[in-house]
């Protein structure tokens, strides 16, 4: 089941990247971060009604406020790569993700 879920995300993954590239012609980086992690929101807090909203606790929030600043800084560079090269350079070096997670 897990091989259809890594397939799955490859193939998303690819779409997406693709999709973004084109956008960057019209758009920069930085309000396609705030564009995109705004539109997923609502979904989110759908997921939270849907599988039910779990006890927050001051742990709880110093990791998301830190994640949160993280993962922005993370897109801002990451469509900024991708509007100044080609996504063929960029797709190889993203997959080293599991290997600075390792580290």
């Amino acid at each position: 089941m897990w091989i259809s879920y890594s397939l799955l995300f490859a193939l998303w993954t690819s779409i997406s990247m693709i999709l973004i590239k084109k956008m960057m012609k019209d758009i920069s980086p930085m309000a396609f971060t705030v564009i995109s992690l705004s539109f997923v929101l609502p979904f989110s807090i759908g997921f939270l009604l849907f599988f039910g909203v779990p006890a927050f606790t001051p742990e709880f929030w110093k990791f998301v406020f830190v994640v949160s600043i993280l993962d922005t800084i993370a897109a801002v560079i990451y469509y900024k790569a991708l509007s100044m090269s080609e996504i063929s350079l960029l797709a190889p070096i993203s997959s080293f993700n599991p290997a600075f997670t390792l580290i």
